[in-house]
């Protein structure tokens, strides 16, 4: 399945836009992150448990640590490649999406679940 996410690509560095997606378990959330020139698309979701990373408040980069970090245990995960590599889920990594752009708008690739 394909997500339009509008305008993705004004993001500035270390900023992230929300987006849901429909699944037979409900809605789930992912988001994109601009970290330097790239753009990158991950699942809302810790990998040490199975909850947002963000207590619904769309913040994932903490400049200070130059991670994207869950707010509930501190596992901090590169904004690169969603490898976690501090906290209580090392080596695991976030799920990724395929992320494209159709002018300013990303075309995320979210598979079936």
């Amino acid at each position: 399945m394909q997500i339009r996410v509008p305008e993705a690509a004004i993001l500035e560095h270390g900023k992230t836009i929300l987006f849901e997606y429909p699944s037979p378990y409900g809605n789930q959330q992912g988001f994109i992150l601009r970290y330097g020139n790239g753009f990158h698309a991950y699942r809302n979701k810790c990998q040490h448990w199975p909850i947002p990373l963000d207590y619904g408040e769309s913040e994932f980069f903490y400049a200070d640590v130059d991670r994207i970090l869950c707010k509930t245990h501190g596992a901090q995960y590169h904004p690169a490649t969603g490898e976690c590599d501090a906290g209580p889920c090392q080596k695991a990594a976030l799920e990724r999406f395929h992320l494209e752009f159709e002018g300013a708008d990303a075309l995320i690739t979210v598979p079936d679940l």
